[in-house]
C-alpha cells in the first residue's frame, strides 16, 4: 500500500514552516489545488492512494474549512491535517476522528499527530476487504524476531491480550504502537473498536488531561478494557504527577516498552519483506543497517514504500533508497554502477570511460589504479596505450 501525503499550496509565510515539518516524507508528498472548485476528485477520486490531505488555513480559514468539508463529502475516510489556529475551527470539524488542527508551534507533536492520522488511514485502508479484520503483515512482523529484548515485548504483550488484561504499550514516536494492538486484538477475534465498547483503544493516554484520565479510570473500573498507546516519557508523567497514579496502577502498572528500529537492526529484512518489498543485493541492507531512523518504524515503511515506486516493481537497488544523511551517499561513493543505454554501447568505450574515472581518481597513479581494478600493472598500462590514454 502506497502511502501518500497531499499538500495544498499556499502563499502564506507559515507554508514554509509546514513544508520543514513534512520534510522527512517529502518524497511521498504531492503537491494540491489551493481552491475547491479545482479539487481533482470532482472527476477523480483520491480513492486508495490518498492518505493523508494537509492545508495551511492561517489568514484564510473559511475558503480552508470549506475545502476540508468538500473533501470529506467526496472521500468520508480521508485524514486532515490542518494548520491553524485551532480556536478558528468549527467544533463539528475537530471532533472527527479523521481531522487534526494544529498551530505549527510543537514540530514533535506534528509529527506525532501526522504519524496518527497516517496509522488511522492505513487501518481503515486494511479493513477495506468487508471481514472487518485488518491483517497488518508489518505490525505482525514486529512482534517476530530473534531480539531478545523484541521477544520480550511480544511475550508480554501476548500473555496480555490472552489474559483480555489492560496494555500500555509505550514507546518512540513511530514504533506504529497503534497498529500493534490493533493486530493483537484482531488476531484474537475481537473487533479493535468494540460497539459495545467493552474495548478502548486510546491513543498517547499519557498526553490525555487529567479529566479525560479519570473518565478513563471511571470506565475501567466498571469493567471496560484499555489499550492504551502512551510515549517514551510515560513513566516520568507517572513521576512528575502529570498522569494518574491511580490511573497508572488500574492499567496494571509497569507499561509494555517497544524497542526501537535502532535496536532491532537485525530484524530489518524481515520487515520489508512484511511491507511486500524485494531488495537487489546486500548493499541495500547495509545501507538500511547504516542509517540511524529517527522516525523509527514507521520512517523504514515510508522509505521501502518509495523506493518500490522507483524501482517499479523491480528487486530495491541502492539507488532506488531515499534517505537523509549519509547512509546511502556513503555507500554509493563506493559503489560501481555501470548503466547500459538501451541502444547498447560499444565494449571498448565502457573500458575506457572505466580507466578514465579511474586514473582521475587517482591522479594518473597507474599504481594505485591498477590496485583498484585488481589488474597489474603491465597490464593496466598495456591498456591504456591501447585506448590512447597511456603516456
Amino acid at each position: 500500500m502506497t502511502t501518500e501525503v497531499l499538500l495544498v499550496d499556499s502563499d502564506h509565510p507559515q507554508q514554509r514552516t509546514l513544508e520543514n515539518f513534512l520534510a522527512p516524507r517529502r518524497p511521498l508528498v504531492r503537491p494540491f489545488p489551493k481552491n475547491p472548485e479545482d479539487l481533482p476528485w470532482e472527476t477523480e477520486s483520491p480513492g486508495e492512494a490518498s492518505d493523508v490531505l494537509v492545508v495551511s488555513g492561517f489568514d484564510r480559514t473559511e475558503a480552508t474549512v470549506i475545502l476540508v468539508r468538500t473533501a470529506l463529502e467526496e472521500e468520508p475516510d480521508l485524514s486532515v491535517m490542518v494548520a491553524d489556529d485551532p480556536s478558528h475551527w468549527p467544533e463539528v470539524l475537530t471532533l472527527l476522528p479523521g481531522v487534526v488542527v494544529d498551530d505549527l508551534t510543537s514540530r514533535a507533536r506534528f509529527e506525532a499527530r501526522i504519524d496518527r492520522l497516517l496509522e488511522r488511514r492505513m487501518l481503515l485502508r486494511l479493513a477495506e476487504d468487508g471481514s472487518g479484520m485488518p491483517q497488518d503483515r508489518l505490525a505482525q512482523a514486529i512482534l517476530v524476531s530473534e531480539v531478545p529484548a523484541v521477544r520480550e515485548m511480544a511475550l508480554l504483550l501476548q500473555r496480555v491480550e490472552e489474559q483480555a488484561g489492560h496494555i500500555v504499550y509505550a514507546g518512540e514516536r513511530g514504533c506504529l504502537r497503534t497498529r500493534v494492538l490493533r493486530h493483537l486484538l484482531t488476531k484474537g477475534g475481537t473487533q479493535p473498536l468494540a460497539e459495545d465498547g467493552s474495548v478502548l483503544l486510546i491513543d498517547d493516554i499519557d498526553d490525555r488531561s487529567v479529566s479525560e484520565q479519570g473518565e478513563i479510570l471511571r470506565l475501567a473500573q466498571q469493567g471496560r478494557r484499555v489499550l492504551a498507546t502512551a510515549s517514551d516519557r510515560f513513566l516520568d508523567r507517572v513521576k512528575d504527577g502529570s498522569f494518574r497514579r491511580d490511573l497508572y496502577y488500574a492499567l496494571g502498572g509497569q507499561p509494555v516498552v517497544a524497542v526501537s528500529l535502532k535496536d532491532r537492526l537485525e530484524d530489518i529484512p524481515t520487515l520489508l519483506e512484511a511491507c511486500v518489498v524485494a531488495w537487489g543485493d546486500d548493499r541495500v541492507l547495509d545501507a538500511l543497517r547504516e542509517y540511524d531512523w529517527p522516525g523509527n518504524l514507521r520512517e523504514l515503511e515510508l522509505v521501502s514504500e518509495h523506493a518500490a515506486l522507483l524501482a517499479k516493481h523491480e528487486p530495491i537497488r541502492l539507488h532506488h533508497l531515499v534517505l537523509p544523511g549519509p547512509a546511502v551517499e556513503d555507500m554509493l561513493s563506493k559503489t560501481f554502477m555501470l548503466r547500459v543505454p538501451p541502444e547498447g554501447v560499444a565494449f571498448d568505450r565502457v573500458e575506457e570511460e572505466l580507466l578514465r574515472q579511474t586514473l582521475e581518481a587517482t591522479r594518473s597513479n597507474v599504481a594505485e589504479a591498477a590496485r583498484r581494478l585488481n589488474v597489474g600493472r603491465e597490464k593496466l598500462r598495456y591498456r591504456l596505450r591501447r585506448l590512447g590514454l597511456g603516456k
